[in-house]
């Protein structure tokens, strides 16, 4: 799941902040401003480019770890799905079920790994240039 907002809401609101005057006069705070703005902006061409098959993959992902099936039919439904599968894999994680040298904790682990990478992918991808 992205972190919200994302994609076209994102740059709605980076481009609703530039066009506000309330981050005062000094110029630190305006550039400051700016290059956050520009971040986002970055951030949601990413997000937009991707498309929706970050979150299907993770929700694939997810799903084997519980060895469930999933319906994919809109962004929707993959948002519930994983809200619903997330709810279960935090549940097993508090309840020792993953733990290290448990059955699934590699899995479990590799799971977190990726959608860390892929979220670093769309939000920082320079710090993944030298992985």
């Amino acid at each position: 799941m992205r972190v919200h907002p994302e994609g076209a809401r994102l740059s709605r609101l980076a481009d609703k902040t530039l066009g506000r005057d309330v981050f005062g006069e000094r110029e630190e705070t305006r550039r400051y401003v700016n290059l956050m703005v520009a971040n986002a902006k970055a951030i949601s061409a990413r997000q937009v480019s991707a498309g929706g098959e970050p979150e299907r993959l993770e929700l694939e992902s997810l799903a084997a770890l519980g060895r469930e099936s999933v319906a994919v039919a809109t962004p929707e439904d993959i948002a519930a799905q994983l809200r619903r599968l997330y709810r279960r894999l935090i549940g097993d994680m508090r309840a020792g079920v993953l733990d290290p040298g448990a059955p699934g904790h590699e899995a479990a682990r590799g799971h977190l790994v990726e959608i860390t990478l892929q979220r670093l992918g769309e939000s920082s991808p320079k710090v993944l240039e030298n992985r």
